[in-house]
């Protein structure tokens, strides 16, 4: 049965996050034999028509990185801003695709002021990500401050 299975599985062309109606001709499984119920249930000829190429999908991607701080130390926000540095740098090597990083601070402000640990994230700024803290952008937000630049890669 798995070799069955396996063969199966193997013969037919895998096309990464189709959607469920595509892939499935029913969109419910059997609890007790959930592995037959899917097998059986896998369309052979998935419609295509429709499909865009998945390299050409990859290529117009857009990558989203989030990180909420509260108050991390000193090593771990440089550990994060070398990162994003690193990816902010492979972006100018794929102008096609497009990165965003949105870092969130727990309490990083206090009214129109933020506090020490934001200002401890914001001597790190220059250092690791080349960028000069007076070209950024200011929003008061309902939820506190917005603050934005743009980093020398494009992201």
């Amino acid at each position: 049965q798995i070799i069955c299975c396996l063969f199966y599985v193997s013969r037919t062309r895998l096309i990464p996050l189709i959607k469920e109606e595509s892939l499935f001709i029913q969109s419910y499984y059997n609890c007790p034999f959930t592995e037959q119920s899917l097998m059986l249930n896998r369309r052979i000829e998935v419609d295509e028509g429709k499909r865009e190429d998945p390299l050409a999908q990859a290529r117009r991607s857009r990558v989203f990185v989030c990180t909420t701080m509260y108050h991390e130390e000193l090593h771990e926000q440089r550990q994060l801003l070398e990162s994003i540095h690193g990816i902010d740098c492979e972006q100018a090597k794929l102008p096609t695709r497009k990165f965003e990083s949105h870092i969130f601070f727990d309490g990083g402000a206090n009214g129109q002021h933020t506090t020490e640990f934001a200002h401890q994230l914001f001597s790190l700024l220059h250092e690791t990500l080349k960028i000069d803290l007076s070209a950024g952008r200011k929003w008061e937000t309902p939820y506190g401050l917005q603050l934005w630049w743009d980093l020398p890669g494009g992201m």
